[in-house]
């Protein structure tokens, strides 16, 4: 198993809860700090995680967007200097703060860690993950943090929990995630399991604080950006996810089946502890003359759960021409395109109310599907809706690209050769657009337009493409 060879921590909000000590920092009012250090307090049993940390022999860290002068104050107040072998302040990297990976990057270098991969980062904000991810460690979002992240993190944890898996990065990661590398689930017979629990905004929110609308047990690394897609090439979860678009006889992995219904025998004695239990699990649909994945998938569910509940398969369904999600640039765009695609099945009209229903989907981006899923049943007057799915996109990072013929977001692939470039969304839409480009590896040196990567049967090479080559016919070898 994977050892863990460090753990780095945000500072605001992380380690001490000093949200009201925002004003000081800003002004650079020492005074007023020293002031306000006494009604400020360490987060919820983070000593404790420290001091068991250090006792394992495992070098902590500090990487803020906080300045020197500021974090010092902070840290001699709390006596924590002695726990951090490295603290990586404003000072040191700026303007290059977080989502910047510079002081993560610095951190590991003071560390000398050469696998990013074997480390993690806790931190409160989305700008803490973005930073992870961008580093190459592994974003953890802790569950004392009150706070709402729009990114995906790689586990939601709390202390306890990661003092005990600390041996281990195997154990420290959501249950889909863990099942796609096992060919069942009964590992976790016995265990903690690990689920991210998100709101109808599909923001990350802590376990206990809110009531819990959606629960997601793994990451879906989007393509629509460099960092992301590669991130993607070697996660089997988002391996398998992509393989759905592309195969149109795809079938759910026998994984996916277990990991519901692993689930469905647990969540509801979570979530419901008079053991009130559950009344309907549905799904959400695929579109008209589209792959119903998800409803097969349901069968094999309820074949295998042996559960009480009624399994139905089409409460929901999309109008004529529904467009797919992925195409649609904007939250706020996605669920106005959704709100006139979903529509609740005409035939289960007044027949909800009081239920307890179960949605099923596969993977949620913005949440806009849920959302307007979990509406339609309110409006009926259902009694408790929870979302369930195996996935949430871990958002973009960094440089995307939007198509400049149809003005679709575009994904980067891979082709046969191993070459990168973007392609848009829209090539499976009823008005389908297949333009694809290169992605830009540096300017020309004797033009300054872009050049791309290519090959031929003598290798690699850059060179232009579109109507820049028609100008400049430069080309490098790589």
């Amino acid at each position: 198993m994977g050892k863990i060879s460090a753990v780095l921590f945000d500072l605001d909000d992380t380690l001490v809860f000093s949200s009201h000590l925002k004003s000081a920092r800003e002004t650079r009012d020492i005074r007023a700090l020293r002031r306000l250090l006494p009604s400020t307090q360490l987060c919820k049993n983070i000593l404790t995680l420290i001091e068991g940390l250090s006792r394992k022999g495992i070098p902590l860290g500090i990487v803020t967007n906080s300045p020197k002068w500021y974090a010092d104050e902070v840290l001699n107040y709390f006596e924590l200097f002695g726990y951090f072998s490295v603290i990586v302040y404003y000072d040191d990297v700026r303007p290059n703060i977080k989502p910047s990976p510079l002081g993560i990057n610095l951190a590991l270098e003071r560390l000398s860690i050469s696998k990013p991969e074997s480390v993690l980062y806790i931190g409160d904000h989305q700008v803490d993950i973005d930073a992870a991810y961008s580093s190459h460690v592994i974003p953890i979002a802790p569950t004392w943090a009150d706070t709402k992240i729009p990114q995906m993190p790689a586990c939601v944890i709390c202390t306890k929990a990661l003092l005990k898996e600390i041996d281990s990065i195997e154990n420290i990661r959501l249950l889909a995630e863990s099942a796609s590398d096992n060919t069942n689930l009964y590992f976790q017979i016995g265990r903690e399991f690990y689920f991210c629990p998100i709101n109808l905004e599909a923001q990350v929110v802590m376990p206990g604080r809110r009531n819990i609308q959606i629960i997601t047990f793994g990451r879906y690394f989007s393509t629509k950006s460099k960092i992301t897609a590669n991130l993607a090439a070697s996660h089997k979860l988002s391996i398998d996810i992509q393989s759905k678009e592309q195969n149109s006889n795809f079938e759910a992995p026998k994984y996916w089946v277990d990991t519901f219904v692993f689930a469905l025998q647990r969540i509801p004695q979570y979530l419901y502890r008079n053991n009130e239990g559950v009344d309907i699990v549905t799904v959400i649909p695929a579109k008209q003359l589209k792959n119903k994945r998800l409803e097969r998938m349901l069968r094999r569910i309820h074949e295998k759960s042996g559960l009480d509940y009624h399994f139905i398969d089409d409460i929901f369904q999309f109008s004529e021409n529904a467009i797919s999600l992925k195409t649609v640039n904007g939250r706020r765009e996605r669920q106005v395109a959704i709100n006139g695609q979903l529509h609740l099945n005409q035939k289960y009209k007044g027949k909800l109310k009081g239920a307890k229903i179960i949605i099923l989907d596969d993977v949620v981006t913005t949440g806009a599907t849920f959302k307007r899923a979990i509406s339609l049943l309110e409006v009926e007057e259902a009694e408790k809706v929870l979302g369930l799915c195996l996935a949430k996109t871990v958002h973009p990072i960094g440089d995307t690209e939007t198509c400049d013929r149809c003005n679709r977001p575009m994904r980067c692939l891979t082709n046969k050769y191993g070459i990168k470039f973007w392609a848009c969304t829209g090539y499976q839409e009823p008005i389908p657009c297949n333009h694809a480009k290169g992605i830009t590896i540096k300017d020309c040196p004797r033009c300054a337009k872009e050049l791309v990567l290519k090959s031929s049967q003598y290798g690699k090479y850059l060179a232009h493409e579109g109507e820049a080559a028609k100008h400049c016919q430069y080309k490098e070898n790589r």
